[in-house]
């Protein structure tokens, strides 16, 4: 992959290479390039005013600098928010003392204002915003985040590229225009799944804080799609699952067991479905799909019941 446009996130090019090479396996990789299986380039598209998610073509994957660009920020965005005022909110209820740092809050509401707003059409990464360049943070705190967002960021790419490995290693690509659509969801399901479980492999699933990123980068990296579309009605997909039950399938796969984790997840997981439901509250008003105020015993439980609002189009 060679870098060369305007984007901030070029500064994370080759943690994205080699985390891809990582898992993969380079001596894997070298047979399947041998083969013809995949080219030995991840081509990189710059320019354009839409977000386009990564794709395969001929034997090559494709990314675009301007998806990339808006991950980034809708990862940092919702999860400094979630971090700040959800997580140390309900410290504080026990009895901690955090403080809520308002200026990294009011910095991630607006780097998610631009990263959903350039879903309609994209426009340069805002000035003075956190970015993955390490040498432009304002703070320690900022630092801090920058970090955790950026291994998230790489690990939820992954998910997606080995999702677009899969159409490849299972010959997608030479049938996609000859199949139903409901087959070619099913593929766009097994693709899911292979994705994820390189990403979430059993060495991964007995280690509790590894387990914890991969889990959130999962999230992330189905969740985003529910923002590209601008459009709720275009939560319902012709040729892939649902939005909302991939984000939903998602979890099945990832059967988190720990409740402390199960907890964190379910819990961010909603907010960013609150999120989406809120920015086009006019249209679910309309439709009478509201978030039910009841009491209920987990953040599995309350994920649940809010999904159940976008899947009754």
């Amino acid at each position: 992959m060679d870098l060369q446009g305007s984007s901030p996130i070029e500064y994370l090019k080759y943690n994205i290479t080699d985390a891809f090479e990582q898992i993969y396996k380079t001596e894997k990789l070298k047979i399947d390039i041998k083969q013809g299986l995949i080219k030995p380039s991840i081509f990189y598209e710059i320019g354009g005013d839409k977000i386009k998610p990564p794709y395969v073509k001929d034997r090559a994957i494709y990314v675009q600098e301007n998806y990339l660009s808006f991950l980034w920020a809708f990862i940092y965005g919702c999860w400094v928010q979630f971090e700040e005022l959800v997580m140390k909110g309900e410290l504080r209820q026990k009895g901690e003392t955090l403080i809520t740092d308002n200026n990294i809050v009011e910095d991630a509401i607006k780097l998610t204002e631009w990263a959903i707003t350039s879903c309609s059409e994209f426009t340069n990464w805002p000035d003075n915003l956190p970015s993955p360049n390490p040498n432009a943070y304002k703070s320690k705190n900022e630092k801090f985040y920058i970090t955790r967002v950026n291994g998230v960021f790489i690990d939820a790419l992954s998910m997606i590229l080995f999702h677009e490995v899969a159409h490849l290693k299972f010959k997608h690509e030479q049938i996609c225009n000859e199949i139903e659509d409901a087959v070619w969801k099913e593929c766009e399901k097994e693709c899911d799944v292979y994705g994820i479980e390189c990403v979430v492999d059993e060495s991964i699933r007995n280690n509790e804080d590894l387990f914890q990123q991969k889990t959130i980068s999962i999230i992330f990296s189905f969740s985003a799609n529910l923002f590209i579309t601008n459009n709720p009605l275009l939560i319902c997909q012709k040729r892939h699952p649902d939005l909302d039950d991939r984000l939903f399938n998602a979890f099945g796969l990832l059967n988190i067991e720990e409740k402390y984790h199960q907890y964190y997840v379910y819990k961010l997981a909603d907010l960013i479905i609150r999120h989406y439901r809120n920015i086009h509250r006019e249209y679910y008003d309309g439709i009478k799909q509201f978030f039910k105020n009841k009491l209920v015993e987990t953040a599995k439980e309350l994920f649940l019941e809010d999904i159940e609002v976008l899947k009754k189009k």
